[in-house]
Parts: structure tokens; sequence; C-alpha cells
């Protein structure tokens, strides 16, 4: 049960950071010019006055965290007033669009992902975008086109607060945006994840700018076990991070829950439910690693991920991690860091690295957004065999797998899109039979928690059982679809499921030759091959199940529908 923290002094600079932040917005950018549509082949970054007063804006930085750009003295933005800043070789062409400053050292725009950051005299982040490439869209592409923000009175969140420019132009530098009218959708506060700056500071990771009056707020963030805070503070590009000092120091092997219920973003949403997430202090030497699951060939617009689990006591920060590959002369190659900021994970769980965790929700089920990591690159992990190490940073080994295409499952046709799965973190890694594919029911992959093949999940015999044995599709949320359940002993079975009226006849083929994993289940929702709803009555299930081995059986079940 989570109890609420003591909190014996507040220390709010976080309130003087939100009265200065903000007053001054990045508005539009433009990080891929080319091929230009009617604007300028030239990158430029676009500021707006949201403050409804007068700024001096004068030694104001812009910076990528490689290049910084001062402005120059006596620059002032008016009430609601806009200005271009480009570099200075460019600011000629971009002056007959609005206001234009061209600086020396402009920051230059990654075409993909990249953070911008306007900070004041003193140093303070007065605003920043962490903008992706894949804020782009088919129908909006990028080249010549920019990105913009959608609703400047909200400019401290940028959660589905910018897109692609639709104007003709390719974007809008030094007029009102394009998107200014556009709707934004609803966004779930969340908290993502936790790490300990020090062992008496604690940090909270939000996926969007906190509000400061928030954190004064009786239980605004609750523990388990109780501990006492001293302080808080929002740090961060984003100010979307909460320094939680503590009264006492963490000691190793001290695990602390926690939630924060009623802390709320810039725009005043709550967080989306309860989420719990645990803190504690990494070990400086991590073991017991093992990687737990692989897709080396995913559809052609898809992306290659890897799952690790921890099987240690042990809390190991991910900056001490990175993965590889083999060259052909057996050399360690390729190698990548799988993450650039602390990021923790604990005994029992399990992460998964990949390039594009959107492609990867839309592929698959990801129970836990939190347990994906993207990374700015994986090494190359061919399609018929392949190395893939998991290493530490001073490049010791703590897993390696050499896998082949042929670990699949044999009887499977198309392999594009279907993970290996580990049966047994505690068994040998390099054992082809401690592989398999990922059950269909899983949707042939399972990033960020157990496999589908796991040889937990085995039971004592082969088993097939429906439930409820009466169920109404009327969508009322109560017993909505039948499961047709299944638990085996071993891995490797091959299902066929079909449904049959009281005549006889075939109404639905459910799973055709769908590999199972050890345990899991198929839905039926009541309706035929033709997806329309059939009428109440009793059908009878029959369920085929043969293996490699040349093990069948045969299971046959009534189930009952009704209204």
């Amino acid at each position: 049960m989570l109890r609420k923290c003591l909190l014996t002094i507040v220390l709010f600079s976080a309130v003087t950071l939100s009265a200065q932040a903000f007053q001054v917005a990045i508005t539009e950018l433009m990080p891929d010019p080319e091929p230009a549509i009617s604007l300028p082949p030239e990158e430029f970054i676009e500021l707006t006055n949201v403050s409804g007063k007068p700024i001096d804006i004068s030694g104001w930085q812009l910076s990528n965290g490689r290049t910084t750009a001062r402005l120059p003295d006596s620059v002032f933005l008016a009430a609601d007033s806009i200005l271009i800043i480009c570099s200075s070789r460019s600011a000629d062409q971009f002056a007959r669009f609005g206001s234009t400053l061209g600086v020396t050292h402009f920051p230059a725009l990654s075409n993909e992902d990249d953070t911008i950051v306007l900070t004041n005299l003193t140093g303070l982040v007065i605003h920043a975008v962490a903008y992706s490439g894949k804020w782009y869209s088919r129908e909006w592409p990028s080249g010549g086109r920019s990105l913009e923000m959608i609703q400047l009175q909200n400019s401290c969140s940028q959660q589905n607060n910018w897109g692609p420019s639709k104007a003709i132009t390719g974007g809008t530098p030094g007029q009102a945006n394009s998107l200014a009218s556009e709707p934004t959708e609803g966004h779930r506060f969340t908290l993502l994840y936790a790490f300990c700056k020090t062992d008496s500071a604690v940090v909270l990771v939000f996926d969007d700018a906190i509000d400061a009056g928030s954190i004064s707020l009786p239980g605004a963030i609750q523990t388990d076990p109780a501990v006492q805070f001293n302080s808080m503070h929002i740090e961060g590009q984003l100010h979307n991070q909460l320094v939680c000092t503590l009264a006492k120091p963490l000691v190793p092997h001290q695990l602390i829950e926690i939630s924060a219920d009623g802390i709320t973003s810039c725009l005043h949403q709550p967080t989306g439910g309860i989420r719990r997430v645990k803190v504690g202090l990494p070990d400086p030497d991590p073991e017991k690693l093992v990687i737990n699951e692989i897709l080396f060939d995913p559809p052609i617009d898809g992306a290659d991920y890897m799952e690790f689990y921890n099987a240690s006591d042990k809390v190991t920060n991910l900056q001490d991690l990175q993965v590889a590959n083999r060259n052909s002369s057996r050399e360690i190659a390729g190698k990548k860091t799988i993450s650039a900021g602390p990021r923790y994970i604990f005994p029992g769980e399990y992460i998964a690295i990949t390039t594009d965790p959107d492609w990867l929700s839309r592929q698959y089920l990801v129970k836990d957004p939190a347990k994906i990591v993207t990374v700015e690159a994986l090494p190359a992990w061919p399609n018929e065999r392949g190395n893939v190490l998991l290493l530490t940073t001073d490049n010791s080994i703590l897993d390696e797998l050499m896998y082949a295409a042929d670990w699949h499952f044999e009887l499977l046709r198309n392999k594009e899109g279907v993970a290996l799965e580990r049966k047994d973190p505690g068994a040998t890694t390099q054992d082809p039979s401690n592989w398999l594919s990922a059950a269909t029911h899983a949707g042939y992959g399972t990033p960020g928690y157990s496999n589908s093949q796991f040889m937990a999940l085995a039971g004592t015999a082969q088993n097939i059982w429906l439930e409820p044995e009466l169920f109404t599709p009327n969508s009322d949320g109560l017993d909505d679809v039948c499961k047709i359940s299944y638990r085996f002993d071993q891995s490797g079975f091959v299902l066929t499921t079909k449904i049959f009226d009281r005549s006889g006849m075939l109404v639905r083929t459910l799973v055709n030759n769908g590999l199972c994993g050890l345990q899991g289940f198929f839905p039926w929702d009541g309706k035929d091959d033709k997806k329309k709803q059939l009428p109440p009555n009793v059908y009878i299930v029959v369920t085929e199940l043969f293996s490699i081995a040349g093990k069948t059986m045969r299971f046959r079940h009534a189930v009952t529908m009704g209204y």
C-alpha cells in the first residue's frame, strides 16, 4: 500500500521558474529545408512572445547541445510579436516574411530527432522543444516543410501540440501558424520512471512539463515504504523532472515504490490513473542480464528490437550498458549505447530497445510503454544469422547470442515480423532448443514482458477449455467474448480452432495452424467468418492440435451464446 510521504520543508524554486519560463516560445522549426517548396532552402527557428508584454531578449541563447547562438544586444520582442532566427547568410532571404535576425553559430537542426533550447541571460531555460522526424506524416512529409506549434496558449506542453505545416508554401515563418486553428488530441499526463541523482535525491521523470503549484499539494507524492522528503524542485530542459531530496539517504538494495497522483501537468492535467515506479541505487557491477527476445527480420516499414531480462537481485543502470554484433573477423563491432541518461532495470524486469517505439506499439501488444527504450541506432542484425551482444560500457560481455533464422518454428511459413523468444532465462543462451518463435496468440512478439514461450508458464498436461461457457456479445463489458484457452507442458504445438452451429455447418475458422505458446487464449466475439454477428444458440468448438513430434489431439466443447 502506498503511503503519503512526509514533507517537512518545500523549497519551491519551481514557482520562480514557472513565472519566468514559457514567456517566449519556440513556435516553428525547419529541420529539413530541401527540396524547398516555396520557402528559402534554409533552416530557421521562429520565436513568439506569448507573455502579453514586451520582453528584452538581448543576450539570450539558442542551442542544440552542440552549437550555441547568442542573440545580440538591444533585441526586444513586443507583445505577441514573432521573430525569425536563422543563419547570418540566409537573413536576407527570410526578411520578406517578417522580422528576421541572422546569427552566427546558428544551431543546426537534425532532420530526425533533436532538442532546441532557449535560455535567458542567467541560463534559465525559457522554452525547449524535443522534436522528432516522426512528427511528419505520409500526407505531410518532410523536405521543405516546417514543424509548427498548434496551440500557442499551451506552449508549455509539446504533447500532441506540434505537427507538420499545412501551408502551401511549406511553412509560415513570421506569420500565424497554419495549424493554429487545429484541434489537439487529449493526452494523459504520465509518470514515466525515476532515478537517483545522488543517494539523497530522487528524480521523477514525466512525459510533459510539470505544474509548479501542484508539487506543494498534500499527498501529491506517495511512497511505499513511507519516506521523508526535505524539498522538491523542477529541473530539466522540458521542465518535466521533479527532484525530491530525501531526509535520509538510500542504502544499497533499498527499493521504494512511488506514485505521483497529485502532480499535474503545466496544463493542469492529472496523471492518467495510478502508476507506480520503482527507484533504488544502481549497482556498479551488473550481472545476470540475459538476452531474452529478438526481432531481426521486421517488415519493410518496421524496426528491429531486442529485449533483455534482469535475472539478478541488483538494480542496473541502462546507461552502463551497450549492445553490439560481431564482424566477419569475429571482432566485436557496431557498439551502440542503450541510454544517454539514467534509466534503470530492476530485478525480474524486462526492457526492450528499438529505434521505432511507435511502430512497435502498432505491431505488437505493448503492455507498458515505459518498458520500451528508444535508441538512436541498433547494430546490424541480418535476417538469416547474426550475433547479438549485451555488454557493459567497459566492454565486459554480459550475454551473447549467435542466432539463426532456422531456430524459428520449422512449420512457420513467413518469419517476417516474428520475434525469436527465449524459453528459459536460466538455461544456456546459445542452446537452439532454448529458443522458439513467439506464439500466434501473442501477435508474434512480446516486447517488454514475459515471453509467450516462457517455460515457467508450462502446465502439468495438455488442456483446452472455454471460459465462459455462456457468453453474451452485447458490448456491456461483461462476458462479451468466449476465450478458447490452452495450457501445455511443452512448446511447439500448432492449433486450429473451428466453430460449428448445431446443424454441423462451419461458421467460423477462428485459428488456422496458429503456433501456440505454453499458455494463452484466442477470443471469439460471436461473429462468423464474414464478421457478421451470429444468432444466440449453442455452438460447437472443435480444436485440433499437432506437434512436430507427431503428437495429435482433438478437443470438442459446447458453448452457449446469448444476449
